[in-house]
């Protein structure tokens, strides 16, 4: 800061605070406000080296008297411009700043510069932490977005908005990392996430190598299908599908910063991890002092003075001669500087807040008559070990190989090609295992949900031996409209794609037009309280045979189609086993199909 600003400064000072007496609280603001701006107007337009950092609370400077005065010697170390800002952290220059700093916060009296009552910063931390729990963190981009627009220049408003949005950003890629690494957690403790649904299948996805298009809706309750979608590529290195805690993590992490609008760019990465290195070196009240906005907002440069467009190794290679250089004993008066700074802050009126507890939602504990509310109520101990069987693909025989087994070969060929019609064991045919894989209907965290219902319906009435369930999975329909859309991403798909009208015997007449009467028939008490409502509402077996055949809410479901529903749901343990005894004289009402 030049001579001159401060003589400016002390004159305009005196004559503003001898007027402050005399006016009203608000009258007193806008007279700082314009004082101030007259000031620096002044300055610049006499200033012709373009001095305005000087200025400028983000920037701090020393007071004249200290930059005269000899500084001691310091040891080699970083001495580049990518490294000049270590400079600012000197027990020096942060006693400097915070002094100037005060000097700015009495010159507004007892008056605070932000206008309206002071807030409780416990009050702000628990409004943006719901937010976390929620997982609603595109509110959080959308507050980090609004700070920086309502951020006014040359005022001391400026300092309290870049610290909120430093610990957004910081909080929200905390949420991120807790998300990922509970959610791993969960697929080894069987325990319920709001993330258990993506993460079996991701868990299913990466040990095979198949890449697929994976659409936020399906897996998060309460977002609109088709709006966030993501192209997962499986990785080609076979140690990269490995079931290990990092390769789940490569896999997860990318899927998460798409849906939820987390910006990826190199310098957005080099701007987390140093805001991790800073919280955890010096404590998150390090985020509000000037110096380490000045790095956020230029980081790109600081990492690439010249071309100002880093690569990871750069950004890497920067962050390590960073953490080394502050890991030095030099640098621990950063952290009562900072508590300084937060305490002057906090008495002018301020909020700075700390978001270090913010966590992810915790499994919803509501009964599962909504839509979009799932409660796993069973465990389904047989059923994984069938999921994850790869199939019955025969070995094709040798030339040399007899009559007799080339004859064999071509039956079981026939039976593997066509196992919804030919394998006698129909828990190992292709549309079974497809609905038993992950995220299905008949898993414990879908099964009493009305979507689960819907699924397990539009799976034997409408998708049972398709290429749309067989091939490409789909199982899982949060409603209707998801499944329609789901269709939609199938482009000049024939009809047989999605629904195969004979798919249990030329008598059959399947249709996909039966599935808004099957939406509508999930949500009907009479129809769904038996699934999900409490012990009080258990049905029997035949009592749910019978009524899936004999309802008109249930069409296109005779017979054999709404035995093997009703079976479904009994193998999953929502009805019990009918006993032998009762079971023989009703199995007479079956066709030979069955």
């Amino acid at each position: 800061m030049t001579k001159r600003f401060l003589c400016v400064w002390q004159e305009m000072s005196r004559t503003l605070m001898r007027s402050l007496i005399l006016t009203s609280a608000d009258e007193s603001l806008q007279r700082l406000e314009a004082a101030m701006e007259g000031c620096l107007k002044q300055l610049l337009s006499q200033d012709n080296e373009r001095r305005a950092d000087d200025a400028d609370l983000g920037n701090a400077p020393l007071p004249e008297k200290r930059r005269k005065t000899q500084q001691p010697k310091r040891r080699k170390g970083p001495t580049s411009s990518k490294f000049d800002f270590l400079t600012s952290l000197s027990p020096t220059s942060l006693a400097s700043t915070n002094v100037y700093i005060s000097q700015q916060v009495s010159l507004a009296a007892a008056q605070p510069i932000m206008p309206g009552p002071s807030i409780d910063p416990t009050e702000i931390t628990q409004a943006v932490s719901g937010l976390f729990q929620k997982n609603r963190v595109h509110r959080v981009w959308a507050l980090t977005a609004k700070f920086e627009k309502d951020m006014p220049a040359q005022n001391l408003r400026t300092l309290i908005r870049r610290g909120h949005i430093l610990q957004l950003y910081g909080a929200a890629w905390t949420w991120l990392n807790a998300s990922v690494s509970s959610a791993y957690s969960c697929l080894q403790s069987d325990q319920p996430h709001w993330l258990r649904a993506l993460a079996v299948r991701i868990d299913s996805l990466l040990p095979s190598g198949n890449s697929c298009t994976l659409d936020a809706s399906d897996f998060i309750t309460g977002l609109e299908p088709g709006k966030r979608v993501y192209k997962w590529k499986a990785p080609r290195s076979i140690s990269a599908r490995s079931a290990t805690e990092s390769n789940f993590v490569e896999a997860l992490r990318p899927i998460l910063v798409a849906w939820f609008d987390f910006p990826s760019s190199v310098h957005e990465w080099t701007r987390r991890v140093f805001l991790r290195l800073i919280k955890d070196r010096f404590g998150s009240k390090a985020l509000y002092l000037p110096v380490i906005w000045e790095v956020y907002e230029q980081m790109a440069s600081k990492v690439d003075p010249k071309g100002r467009h880093p690569t990871k190794s750069a950004a890497e290679k920067w962050l390590t001669s960073v953490t080394t250089e502050l890991n030095n004993s030099e640098y621990d008066s950063v952290t009562v500087e900072s508590e300084e700074l937060f305490a002057v802050l906090a008495k002018a009126g301020y909020t700075p807040f700390n978001l270090d507890s913010a966590q992810p939602q915790t499994p919803p504990t509501r009964r599962a008559l909504n839509v979009y509310v799932e409660i796993p109520r069973a465990r389904l101990p047989q059923q994984p070990s069938v999921a994850s069987t790869s199939g019955l693909s025969s070995e094709k025989p040798l030339q040399h190989a007899s009559k007799g087994e080339k004859a064999n070969y071509g039956y079981v060929n026939h039976v593997f090609k066509n196992s919804d019609k030919q394998l006698p064991f129909r828990d190992l045919a292709a549309s079974r295992r497809a609905v038993l894989g992950p995220g299905g209907p008949y898993l414990a965290e879908n099964l009493h949900t009305r979507k689960g219902f819907f699924s397990a319906m539009v799976y034997r009435a409408i998708t049972h031996h398709s290429a749309f369930l067989t091939v490409h999975g789909e199982s899982m329909f949060a409603s209707n409209a998801n499944f329609q859309s789901r269709m939609k991403r199938y482009k000049k798909q024939k009809d047989k794609f999605f629904c195969d009208p004979s798919a249990y015997g030329m008598w059959t007449d399947l249709s996909v037009k039966k599935s808004e009467t099957f939406w509508r028939t999930s949500n009907r008490q009479e129809d769904n309280q038996w699934l999900l409502g409490g012990d009080e509402d258990r049905t029997t077996f035949s009592k749910l045979w019978h009524k899936f055949v004999k309802s008109p809410n249930f069409p296109n479901i005779g017979p054999l189609i709404g035995y093997l529903l009703a079976a479904d749901y009994a193998i999953a343990g929502v009805v019990d086993m009918p006993s032998l005894r009762k079971w023989v004289p009703q199995s007479t009402r079956l066709t030979r199909e069955a």
